[in-house]
């Protein structure tokens, strides 16, 4: 264990993605614009900062299908790790913002690209008094 940087020892830090996810979906040249068959995408962290790629292709693969694939905007953590490190209150006040602002702004399906945020949403914010039945 490494006291300095709070992590174990032996264990590599991830990479930075050389571009985040947000600023290729945004630039990029959509596929499809299929009236009707709308889906929004949730990107975790590890998708907007390392693993964009795992973001491309979840977008390459959707507008193959031909769906016109949006970029939730503004949204924050899911809170999975505030809730996993028992910050109860703050795992809440995050989901009560997350849930508030689909509410507000989804249109069209969501889909999660990181399982564990998926279950913040169906089961963690249910256990922290979250109404997702709108959902």
């Amino acid at each position: 264990y490494d006291g300095m940087r709070g992590q174990a020892g032996g264990c590599p830090l991830p990479l930075f993605a050389l571009q985040r996810f947000g600023k290729w979906f945004h630039g990029r040249h959509a596929k499809s614009q299929v009236e009707g068959a709308t889906v929004y995408l949730w990107d975790d962290a590890f998708v907007r900062y390392y693993d964009s790629h795992v973001g491309r292709a979840a977008v390459h693969v959707l507008e193959h299908l031909g769906f016109d694939v949006r970029l939730l905007q503004q949204h924050g953590c899911c809170g999975r790790p505030s809730f996993s490190q028992g910050d109860l209150r703050r795992a809440r006040r995050l989901g009560r913002s997350n849930v508030a602002y689909i509410l507000d702004h989804l249109e069209a399906p969501l889909l999660f690209l990181e399982p564990s945020c998926l279950s913040m949403f169906v089961q963690e914010y249910m256990a922290l008094g979250l109404s997702l039945i709108q959902l």
